[in-house]
């Protein structure tokens, strides 16, 4: 993405599309990431914008905690030495929280 400038790492932008609907990108410093590293992140963020746009459609007042968005990999990366329980927040509730 030019008009950004270059990225240091993985960028994500947002910005109207032309059919009046949302433009997700990713861009990634080429050095930092290879097609099979840029893979694996969209498909991240696919499943989690795919997982919350249902949870709000469906279901706005389950938690987000409740849904399955990281693989059991990345769960345990995410919560390696970590003892705290996870908050119990509704996807409007952590927006005006």
């Amino acid at each position: 993405n030019l008009a950004a400038g270059p990225v240091e790492s993985l960028a994500v932008g947002a910005a109207p599309g032309p059919d009046g609907g949302l433009r997700l990108t990713l861009d990634a410093h080429p050095a930092a990431y290879g097609e099979a590293g840029l893979a694996a992140h969209e498909e991240t963020w696919l499943r989690y914008l795919d997982g919350l746009a249902e949870l709000l459609l469906t279901a706005p007042d389950r938690p987000v905690g409740s849904l399955d968005l990281l693989t059991e990999d990345q769960v345990r990366e995410a919560t390696a030495g970590r003892t705290e329980p996870a908050i119990a927040l509704t996807v409007p509730q952590a927006f005006t929280a």
